[in-house]
């Protein structure tokens, strides 16, 4: 909902355009793109009590986002009203690698000075999931938003850029929060003893 809101202004500020984005039209189509899915496959789930464990479905989720990432690749490149150069292409890499670095910082600086409130296995999966964002919803939600915009390849860029960064950043950071939790709970545990 921020989104709806905020992503105009940001598209003045930086591109010198904006558009205006139907609010209640927006949010009808989001709930029928991205919201019902996901409601109708919980639903089927709890009916049937299908043991997920028994199908393939993490290879299907991942050739789905293959899929999803090929074809917004192939759109932006083909598009002739992309007006990005190559400069403005790195920059933007820079901006999303630099904002995903600070929010995972300090994300994680606030999260592991709650100690009374998180275990270190906590701060780990805030640390994750509070800068995790997914091609497979915001793609969709970004072509519902501004399906007939020119500068949709444009806006697409931060979001194809942040999906593969957060998991080269999670690679790197891993080993290091482990070490972290380790250490927490080693510490946590000779203060129980």
């Amino acid at each position: 909902m921020l989104g709806i809101i905020l992503t105009p202004f940001t598209l003045l500020f930086f591109l010198k355009t904006t558009t205006l984005v139907p609010v209640f039209s927006t949010i009808f189509q989001l709930a029928v793109t991205v919201v019902m899915p996901l409601g109708v496959g919980q639903c089927i789930r709890y009916m049937t009590k299908l043991n997920a464990t028994q199908y393939p479905l993490a290879i299907i989720g991942q050739l789905a986002l293959l899929y999803i990432i090929y074809i917004t690749f192939c759109q932006a490149f083909l598009n002739e009203d992309m007006q990005m150069h190559a400069h403005e292409v790195l920059i933007t890499v820079l901006l999303v690698v630099l904002i995903l670095i600070f929010t995972t910082w300090l994300i994680f600086n606030i999260a592991s000075k709650m100690t009374r409130t998180y275990l270190p296995e906590d701060v780990i999966a805030i640390v994750f999931c509070c800068t995790h964002k997914s091609l497979t919803l915001g793609i969709p939600i970004l072509r519902i938003i501004y399906g007939g915009y020119s500068h949709l390849s444009t806006i697409s860029l931060p979001l194809l850029v942040y999906h593969p960064t957060q998991i080269i950043l999670g690679g790197l950071i891993v080993t290091y929060l482990q070490d972290w939790m380790l250490a927490r709970q080693h510490s946590r545990t000779r203060l129980e003893a």
